[in-house]
């Protein structure tokens, strides 16, 4: 839907667990700086009590080097990576990256009711599985929405059951006809 093809995967494990997930166009350390910064960002913004970053850990991907690297250099950001392919050196991310993907097939699964239909639907729901892994209450009774924010996520408006049938309000100048109906049909994302 949006062109991107990869993700980036980041989560605040200091205080929270929070989870921030950004899309890229390429594996690229500009793109991968860019999409950290984007979480940085997000988290600040994301309650109070913001703590500044003081050490990122990353595997091996060339995407955290060069450019990136230089960045978290020039910003006293401590650099750390797990020394090769060894998940356990990264357990917490690697386990959210789990839950964020059980959580996207089961979302995509619904959408599409079992099409198949993932690839053009992926960047929106990775998005959406990320903010319910963060909005929902873990089996230890935490939240990491919670203990960032500091209280209980609440439901609102925009907490449609992604993919779900919706009506969206076609602009007169965009209409084809003065027959055509006012609303079209469309899926939730």
């Amino acid at each position: 839907v949006d062109g991107n093809v990869y993700f980036l995967q980041g989560v605040e494990v200091g205080h929270t667990n929070m989870g921030y997930v950004s899309l890229t166009k390429s594996r690229s350390a500009e793109e991968a700086l860019q999409g950290f910064k984007e979480m940085e960002r997000a988290d600040y913004h994301a309650g109070p009590d913001h703590k500044p970053t003081s050490r990122v850990h990353t595997d091996q991907d060339t995407s955290f080097k060069g450019e990136f690297a230089k960045d978290l250099l020039e910003r006293k950001i401590k650099q750390t990576d797990t020394g090769g392919h060894r998940p356990t050196n990264n357990s917490r991310t690697e386990k959210r990256i789990g839950l964020v993907l059980y959580t996207l097939r089961a979302i995509l699964h619904v959408a599409t009711g079992g099409s198949g239909m993932y690839e053009e639907l992926w960047g929106p729901a990775i998005l959406r599985a990320n903010e319910a892994v963060n909005n929902s209450v873990w089996s230890d009774g935490t939240s990491p929405y919670t203990a960032r924010t500091g209280k209980q996520y609440e439901l609102s408006d925009r907490d449609h059951v992604f993919g779900a049938k919706a009506l969206y309000w076609v602009k007169k100048e965009h209409s084809e006809s003065k027959f055509q109906l006012k609303g079209q049909e469309g899926i939730w994302v």
